[in-house]
């Protein structure tokens, strides 16, 4: 009985001073050790008063930042501009329905906050074939939220957030991607 009772305060003990699971960047179920670039493919879209902007091949890369929540957007590409297809006013902004012809952006920062991502400092900009430039700037404290089917192994991850563009209005951006290693990755245990 004493045995018992002392192997039952151990227990006690021990799961008192565990650590909880951290929110850290894991591979295969284990943290990573090291930075790690992970690639995705996806859609996007944005939309607004002034009309939408549908991609429908994008690819990306995130920097995943070893032993942190953080991570940053190293590459956000249209694959085809010209498979992109410009709707409403856009379109007559633009010069035409497929008149996209370059997409650049500049790094945003992503971090994990609880199961999912939220992306900051993030800008887009999208030049037209008739000089046309529209520029997506993420809307102060607002994140875009990119949201994992799957926290701990991710094979989809949906986006969406407001950005404010250069005409001044709020627009709605995202898409969905996915990791060319489709459940290697995830944010939690």
């Amino acid at each position: 009985m004493k045995k018992l009772l002392i192997l039952a305060a151990t227990a006690v003990v021990a799961g008192a001073v565990a650590p909880a699971a951290s929110a850290f960047w894991y591979h295969e179920g284990s943290p990573i050790t090291s930075d790690t670039t992970v690639h995705f493919t996806g859609t996007t879209y944005y939309s607004g008063n002034s009309g939408i902007l549908h991609c429908p091949e994008i690819t990306a890369t995130i920097l995943f930042t070893a032993e942190s929540t953080v991570g940053h957007f190293e590459e956000f590409t249209t694959v085809n501009p010209v498979s992109c297809d410009v709707m409403g006013g856009l379109a007559v902004l633009a010069g035409g329905t497929n008149s996209l012809a370059s997409t650049q952006f500049t790094k945003g920062t992503v971090e994990i906050k609880g199961d999912q991502l939220n992306m900051f400092d993030f800008e887009i900009h999208y030049t037209f074939k008739n000089g046309l430039k529209q520029t997506l700037k993420t809307t102060g404290t607002e994140a875009v939220k990119f949201t994992p089917d799957n926290a701990s192994a991710i094979s989809h991850l949906n986006f969406l957030g407001n950005f404010d563009n250069s005409l001044g209005e709020v627009m709605k951006w995202g898409g969905s991607l996915t990791p060319t290693q489709q459940g290697a990755y995830g944010l939690t245990l």
